[in-house]
C-alpha cells in the first residue's frame, strides 16, 4: 500500500512539469522503502537475533518477493484484464469503454526505485547474507524481460520526461555503496552477536554468571553455568570458560571501534572498513555536490551575472 499512498500524496502537489513530478515521487519512494526494508528492520532487531534464520529469513523473502512476486503481479496485470473483459461491458459511453483499454498507468520513479530497492537490500545484508546477490540478479533479469514485455503491450504511454531521474539514481547507488560499507562494518565489529566469550576466568558449574543470551532470566541476566551449554556449545566454549563480553560496536557510526574480544583479523577489517567509510563518504559528497557547493560560493564571491536579450547594435559615442 505505500507506493499507492505516496503516489496519491504527490498527485496533490502541483508541479510545473512532468520530470519534476517523477522526481518528487522518487525522492518520496526511496526514503519510505529504504527505511522499510533497512534501517527500521535493522534498528529493531534484538542484537543476539542478527545470525539467527529468522530474522536473515526476512531479508530472503524481501529479495524473493523482489525477484518473482513482484514481476508476476506486474505480468498478469489484474486490474487491467478485470477492466478490459468485465467493466468495459458495463461502460454507459463509448468513450468510457475506449478509456479502459489504453493501458495501464506506470511511473518511471517507482520503476527505478524499485530497482534501487533490490539493490539495497541486497547490500545492506549482504555481510550477513551473501546468497542476496545472486537472488538480486535474479530479480534483475525478471524485471528487465517483465518490464520490456508490459512497456510494449500492457502500459500506457507516460508523457515525455527528461533524464533528471537517471541522474538521481546514479546518486543513489552511490550512497548505497556508503551504506553498504557502513553496515558492514557494524557487522564484523559485533560478530559473533552473542555476548558470551570464552576468554575470561573459569567458573565453577553450577554457580551464576551474566548471559544477557539468556531466555529464561532475562530481566536478572543471571543464569546458570550449565545452561550455557545451548547457547555456546561443548565444541565451541567450553562450559566452565563462558564469560559475559559486550560485543555491541563501540565508537561512531562510520568509525567504530575496536575491541578486545575481537580476533586480530577481526580488528584489521574493522579498521579497514572505518577507513574506507570516510573515504567513500568524502567523494561521494565532492562528487556529487561539490560541484554545487563550489558554484554556490562563487556566487557569493563573484556574483553570477546572467546577460538577458541582445546588445544594442549603436556603437556609443
Amino acid at each position: 500500500m505505500l507506493p499507492a499512498v505516496l503516489k496519491a500524496i504527490n498527485n496533490t502537489e502541483e508541479h510545473l512539469t512532468q520530470g519534476s513530478k517523477q522526481a518528487s515521487l522518487l525522492l518520496k519512494l526511496v526514503f519510505a522503502r529504504w527505511m522499510t526494508t533497512g534501517f527500521i528492520i535493522w534498528g529493531i532487531r534484538p542484537f543476539e537475533e542478527t545470525l539467527r534464520a529468522v530474522f536473515l529469513a526476512k531479508v530472503s523473502a524481501l529479495l524473493f518477493a523482489d525477484a518473482f512476486t513482484t514481476p508476476v503481479m506486474r505480468f498478469m496485470d489484474i486490474g487491467a484484464r478485470i477492466s478490459h473483459n468485465y467493466s468495459a461491458k458495463k461502460a454507459a459511453t463509448q468513450e468510457k469503454m475506449n478509456s479502459m483499454f489504453q493501458g495501464t498507468p506506470w511511473f518511471l520513479a517507482e520503476r527505478y526505485t524499485d530497482m534501487t530497492k533490490t539493490l539495497f537490500v541486497s547490500m545492506f545484508f549482504g555481510s550477513l547474507l551473501p546468497s542476496g546477490y545472486a537472488i538480486s540478479c535474479a530479480a534483475f533479469l525478471c524485471c528487465y524481460w517483465v518490464d520490456k514485455y508490459c512497456l510494449f503491450r500492457l502500459w500506457k504511454q507516460p508523457p515525455a520526461i527528461d533524464a533528471s531521474l537517471t541522474a538521481a539514481s546514479r546518486l543513489q547507488i552511490a550512497v548505497i555503496l556508503v551504506v553498504h560499507c557502513v553496515i558492514a562494518c557494524q557487522v564484523f565489529a559485533g560478530f559473533p552477536f552473542d555476548h558470551v566469550s570464552g576468554c575470561g576466568a573459569e567458573v565453577p558449574s553450577g554457580a551464576q554468571m551474566t548471559c544477557p543470551t539468556c531466555l529464561k532470566n532475562r530481566a536478572s541476566g543471571s543464569v546458570n553455568v550449565a545452561d550455557v551449554t545451548d547457547l555456546v556449545g561443548d565444541a565451541a566454549f567450553p562450559v566452565t570458560q563462558a564469560t559475559y563480553c559486550d560485543q555491541t560496536p563501540k565508537g561512531g557510526f562510520f568509525n567504530v571501534d575496536t575491541a578486545d574480544f575481537m580476533t586480530d583479523s577481526q580488528k584489521t577489517i574493522v579498521g579497514v572498513y572505518a577507513i574506507l567509510n570516510v573515504v567513500l563518504m568524502v567523494i561521494v559528497c565532492v562528487g556529487y555536490f561539490g560541484r554545487t557547493a563550489a558554484y554556490s560560493i562563487y556566487a557569493l564571491v563573484y556574483g553570477n551575472y546572467v546577460p538577458v536579450g541582445d546588445p544594442n547594435p549603436d556603437q556609443y559615442r
